[in-house]
């Protein structure tokens, strides 16, 4: 029974209030004539009247017999047993907050393979969902061969669970879409949240409002996120994400969590994800989010794999592997028998057929489906394999073996209308095989026609419907799929791509199927799904090599390496051959080019990549780029090619050669011509020239003007308003102010660096200023804060950046100060362990531009680890005043020159101390109010 009411509230609003119970009820007749009317009477519809007025505006309420029925499909919240008006037996009443996810029971598979053999692994998993109950959430990884029941076990917990309280939503992978990022998340997303394909942008992203709000999520922070990942426009009325790709992607995957976790706080939940061995990179992280954080949800995860597929998490007590077995002997024949048992089969049948089946469930239901089908009793007549049974099966299937066939070729699961765009049969011939195909449970509906969309009962049976057709066949239907998604689903093809390449391939279209996989790693790459963009692209680039050497072949291949080498930098880091590889083959191809931009794009790459291993080779691909950049005349390319020069020779300790470039490159520089720069690089580059500029002024011992600089780099940063650029100028800022001797300073820009970097998702600026802002607590607050602070960049830092491949030259610095910091904690051993590594990436890398500090800070160390150890600290010293001359640094030779004289001060050789110091104080002209000058000056007086 369903009783509702519509109400005027504040005379212009309208809100209805529905009640719903089930039960017995008499339908019947009243009245005569004109005045006849249908009437439903009985308690029934007076228990749903009475629910529909206790409803509030707006909302629906169940009874407890209702609530049954729908448990699973709708989230509810329990109201408890009011009084309603006329009702003597208390009933409890629920609120319906909002669908759940999940396919309601009517459109799941109307008959399910008898349950034999799992009763065991069905009882583990009831009482893991028991676990989920009471908040202690549970993950249950269950693996096995194809078709040996990991789906029916699956099924037969969903089923035990009918009449208890919960949630269950179902997420599904395919190999069509295991490059498509989040692809499953989305689905179902999309299925909880009710949308429906005549929605319009607008009515989607009001239940999109609706469900997160009644989730309980914020929608400021989550709407702009997830709208994007549903490719919804954003309203006006909500700010625009202005973060980083990397952090968009991350806090896309916890808004995916939260409100996961937000509808298990409203009961306990269900999540299914089948088939991981489909699984795309994006899920695949989420899903290990999702592991971490349900042993205190009320939360069950329940995880399909075949076994090749090799969970990445590590072993955790709430997290259990569950593997399949093959059924015995007696179990097989158990299952023949309770399948046929409307029309049993000879015991010799059911025997050989289990002896057949080796096992294997499907294999079980299959044989003895294809024997009962053909009415056979004798055992010759029974497949030796599953691939026989399931293709007998299809033979048998007459004219509706071809919309099998069909249908197999769009994947697993196929819409009608895609079916129908794609197959030359009447409508009604169509519809009479898909009701064949239903009948003889090989596909399951869900929907009414012609809206509704289908699903092979199991891959193999997709599997061994496509490879029953030929190949010429094959090509034809590709290509005829390729043409109606082109056709009628252009919002499909635009949103996956990857989707149309996949139909593109296989017909024959080489030349569209790369372009739809260039397009497919660029949509990804600008997801910072950067691991699918290159499975994108290198699928494209194996395409492209099948088809003849010709230059317009080579010249198709360059932007895809160029795009494959940053993709394979995102996800495998600085140093990965694959990164020089694809770089390498661009700049090889595009040297038929000439002087093209894509032969300046793989030149670029080629430099950052060996900037973080061989300056050497570094330094010849940068003056390559500036002959590049000089014969076209490019302002863009002179800046970067200068730009690169400028930091290479930088590394090398060239600085009064690093300072020319870097100055060419300040002057060429325009923020409106070059703004646009920063979208590829990630960074302003008039800003990082600017900071550059400012180290190297540090190191040429001008330090006032070094402040200068990037005084000027970290205003402009703030008048662009780009967050990177800004936390990047304010640790060079750090920099600057670590080498005036300003710790103060110092802690003030690193911390607002971090504030920055942690609210954009900056990692590698976040833990630049982790470092520096440690290197200032010495100075600034106690011993056991400082450490602490230490500690945690040690501990947590640096792993992820020596993970990443990110202990660059650039790294130089930050070792210097976390070095100079542990001697001020007197923890001397770790801060040799510290200077001596850097020094052993320092010789490797050929970058010995921060040598002379870090030799220097060796002899400080040595000094107070053993006093006695005059001589080795001198010869450090000693070789840092050598080296910083050499370099002209003279920042760093005051520096070494003054912890040599007072080595020699102390040996009481007092004239060598003062010979080796006044000179080099008395070079400079500038900076004498900072800590450096002012020490050396000390002792000179004390040296007088």
């Amino acid at each position: 029974g369903l009783s509702a009411q519509t109400e005027a509230r504040h005379g212009a609003a309208i809100a209805a209030r529905v009640g719903i119970h089930t039960g017995p009820t008499v339908v019947g007749e009243m009245g005569g004539g004109e005045t006849r009317e249908m009437l439903a009477l009985g308690e029934t519809p007076n228990i749903a009247a009475r629910l529909e007025g206790f409803a509030e505006p707006g909302s629906v309420v169940i009874s407890e017999a209702t609530r049954q029925l729908v448990s699973g499909i709708f989230v509810t919240e329990d109201r408890g047993t009011p009084e309603l008006k006329g009702i003597q037996e208390p009933i409890r009443v629920h609120r319906v907050l909002q669908p759940s996810g999940v396919r309601s029971r009517l459109e799941r598979a109307p008959g399910l393979t008898p349950f034999v053999g799992r009763e065991d692994e069905l009882a583990l998993l009831v009482h893991r969902f028991e676990r989920a109950q009471e908040g202690q959430g549970q993950a249950v990884l269950v693996g096995g061969e194809a078709g040996i029941g990991k789906s029916r076990l699956v099924r037969e917990l969903r089923e035990r669970l009918c009449d208890t309280p919960h949630s269950w939503l179902e997420c599904q992978t395919s190999p069509y879409t295991q490059g498509s990022a989040l692809y499953p998340l989305i689905a179902m997303l999309e299925g909880a949240l009710a949308f429906r394909e005549e929605d319009s942008e607008d009515e989607k992203l009001a239940r999109l409002e609706r469900g997160l709000a009644q989730a309980g999520l914020e929608l400021d922070e989550t709407v702009p996120l997830l709208a994007s990942l549903l490719s919804l426009r954003l309203p006006e009325r909500y700010a625009p994400l202005e973060v980083s790709p990397q952090l968009q992607r991350q806090k896309t995957l916890e808004a995916l969590l939260a409100w996961l976790l937000a509808l298990s706080e409203k009961q306990p939940l269900v999540l299914v994800v089948e088939d991981l061995h489909w699984i795309d990179p994006s899920t695949l992280e989420w899903l290990g989010l999702a592991i971490g954080q349900c042993p205190t949800a009320r939360l069950l995860l329940l995880l399909t794999h075949r076994p090749e597929f090799e969970p990445p998490w590590p072993a955790r007590g709430h997290v259990l592997a569950l593997g399949l077995d093959r059924l015995g002997r007696r179990d097989s024949k158990e299952l023949a028998a309770r399948a046929t048992a409307d029309a049993p089969l000879p015991e010799s049948v059911v025997a050989q057929i289990a002896s057949r089946s080796d096992g294997v469930p499907l294999f079980v239901e299959e044989l003895t489906k294809g024997v009962v089908e053909v009415g056979h009793t004798d055992d010759h007549e029974i497949p030796e394999t599953l691939q026989d049974s399931l293709m007998a099966r299809l033979d048998r299937l007459g004219e509706a073996k071809p919309v099998a066939q069909h249908a197999a070729a769009i994947g697993r699961e196929f819409p009608y209308a895609l079916l129908a765009a794609v197959t030359p049969m009447t409508e009604p011939a169509l519809r009479e095989g898909l009701g064949r195909l239903v009948e003889a449970e090989l596909v399951y509906p869900r929907g009414v026609l012609p809206k509704a969309t289908y699903t092979f009962k199991h891959a193999l049976l997709q599997d061994t419907a496509y490879q029953s057709l030929l190949e010429s066949q094959r090509k034809e239907l590709h290509g005829r799929i390729a043409d109606a998604l082109e056709a009628r689903f252009a919002e499909r093809v635009a949103r996956e791509p990857e989707v149309m390449a996949q139909h593109c391939e296989p017909a024959g279209r080489t030349a569209e199927a790369i372009g739809h996989y260039q397009r497919a790693g660029e949509r990804a790459s600008e997801r910072s799904a950067h691991a699918e963009a290159s499975q994108h692209l290198q699928k494209a680039i194996e395409l492209l090599r099948t088809v003849p050497e010709s230059p317009e072949r080579d010249r198709r291949e360059v932007p895809l390496q160029i795009a494959l080498g940053a993709a394979s930098q995102a996800v495998l880091g600085l140093g990965s051959p694959k990164v020089e590889n694809a770089y390498e083959r661009a700049r090889s191809l595009s040297r038929r080019s000439g002087d093209s931009p894509e032969r300046f794009q793989a030149l670029a790459g080629l430099a950052i990549y060996y900037r973080n291993r061989d300056l050497e080779h570094a330094l010849e691909l940068g003056q390559e780029l500036l002959a590049h950049a000089e014969r076209t005349n490019d302002p863009s390319q002179l800046l970067f090619a200068h730009s690169t020069l400028g930091l290479t020779l930088h590394y090398r300790g060239e600085f009064s050669n690093a300072f020319t470039h870097e100055e060419s490159a300040i002057a060429l520089y325009d923020a409106i011509e070059h703004g646009s720069l920063e979208s590829v690089f990630g960074l302003d580059p008039g800003i990082t020239s600017l900071c550059l500029a400012s180290l190297t002024q540090l190191q040429l011992g001008h330090p006032d003007r070094a402040l200068e600089r990037v005084e000027t780099a970290i205003d402009e940063a703030r008048a662009l308003a780009h967050p990177h650029s800004l936390a990047y100028a304010l640790n060079w800022g750090s920099i600057v102010h670590t080498g005036r001797g300003e710790p103060h300073r110092v802690l003030e820009r690193s911390e607002e660096a971090i504030e920055i970097s942690r609210a954009r998702g900056l990692s590698l600026q976040l833990g630049g200023a982790l470092q520096l802002r440690a290197s200032a607590l010495p100075f600034v607050a106690g011993a056991g804060v400082a450490g602490r602070a230490l500690d945690q960049v040690l501990e947590n830092v640096w792993p992820q950046l020596a993970n990443t491949g990110l202990i660059s030259p650039v790294a130089a610095p930050f070792f210097s100060a976390i070095a100079d910091t542990l001697r001020r904690l007197d923890r001397l051993d770790d801060a040799l362990r510290v200077l001596d590594s850097w020094l052993g990436v320092s010789s490797a890398k050929h970058a010995p531009y921060w040598d002379a500090e870090m030799l220097r800070l060796r002899g400080e160390i040595l000094l107070a680890q053993r006093p006695a150890a005059h001589e080795e600290a001198e010869r450090a010293l000693l070789r840092a005043v050598v080296i910083a001359r050499g370099q002209d640094g003279k920042s760093h030779q005051l520096r070494a020159a003054t912890s040599l004289a007072r080595l020699l001060r102390d040996q009481d050789r007092r004239e060598e101390a003062r010979a080796l110091l006044q000179p080099v104080y008395d070079w400079f002209t500038e900076g004498f109010d900072t800590a450096d000058l002012k020490d050396a000056k000390a002792l000179l007086e004390e040296l007088a």
